[in-house]
């Protein structure tokens, strides 16, 4: 898979004569959230676990830092937390937390992962109260399910266990 990816980044920031397999040549700026859905999409494909999912990461990383793509770079960093907590490894999900928000723009889910990893070590209060700050933080016209309700990106288990620990 590494080596798959490595020749596609190739293709997209050097500009091979074929650019996208079977299709047209694009600029990098085009074809670079295109490359983002398509290693998302590969890394799926990839057995579930640290071992086998960190390297290509990484490689992602390196390639969409090399390209300027910073908000990939934030996305690539907040799946591996979301990995390594999943694992159990809490201070490697930690850092990997603190990459992804070093960026101007954050991703979008990152204050939910925190959260989830404050939640499994056992910090209730502190996961409950991160969710609340930042959902305190949206503007009232973001949510279309007015101003009291949780935006939809929180998924149900979330709101449960929000519910239990009220």
């Amino acid at each position: 898979h590494i080596l798959s990816d490595l020749e596609r980044a190739f293709e997209v920031l050097c500009g091979s004569a074929e650019g996208m397999v079977g299709g047209p040549r694009r600029a990098a700026g085009e074809t670079l959230p295109l490359l983002q859905r398509e290693w998302e999409q590969r890394v799926e494909l990839v057995e579930y676990t640290p071992h086998c999912r960190e390297p290509l990461l990484a490689m992602h990383r390196a390639v969409f830092q090399m390209a300027g793509a910073f908000p990939a770079v934030s996305a690539s960093w907040l799946a591996w937390a979301r990995l390594s907590r999943k694992a159990g490894q809490y201070q490697t999900a930690s850092s990997a937390i603190l990459q992804a928000g070093q960026g101007t723009c954050p991703p979008e889910g990152l204050f939910l992962e925190q959260a989830k990893l404050l939640y499994v070590q056992g910090q209730h209060t502190a996961a409950i109260r991160l969710l609340e700050e930042q959902l305190s933080r949206r503007p009232r016209g973001a949510s279309p399910h007015g101003e009291n309700s949780e935006p939809p990106s929180l998924s149900p288990a979330t709101r449960a266990r929000m519910a239990l620990l009220a």
